[in-house]
């Protein structure tokens, strides 16, 4: 018990993943080294838990770092929509419908909008 509140405290002290996930280890070998296994399985279970989560956490942030990079590098191609001005992103094919007059197009949004009202002439 007392062992489970010094646990909660080391670990809830810094906010870096990774050391976290060390302070994580180093206490699950000092409860393996207590060769109390079976009383200690409670505490060895949830840091493995917090261990867990601290890998996510860590994974999370270095992918959250490739993608920032990534987008630097290549950004999003957009067109504004004639009708309601929004930027649409070009990401797909299918998020802009063309108009085969002049070549500009619309949203998928607006699109629906002009064919539920019958509009049959380009915007």
């Amino acid at each position: 018990s007392n062992n489970t509140q010094t646990m909660s405290a080391t670990t809830n002290d810094t906010s870096d993943p990774a050391a976290r996930l060390q302070e994580l280890i180093h206490k699950r070998e000092e409860i393996l080294r207590g060769g109390e296994i079976h009383s200690q399985l409670h505490q060895i279970k949830e840091l493995v838990q917090k261990e867990e989560a601290c890998v996510l956490e860590i994974e999370r942030q270095r992918v959250d770092a490739i993608m920032k990079e990534y987008e630097e590098q290549h950004p999003l191609i957009t067109e504004e929509c004639p009708l309601c001005l929004e930027d649409i992103p070009m990401a797909s094919n299918r998020s802009l419908v063309r108009f085969s007059c002049c070549g500009k197009g619309c949203c998928r949004d607006c699109n629906l909008k002009a064919s539920f009202h019958k509009v049959k002439k380009c915007p």
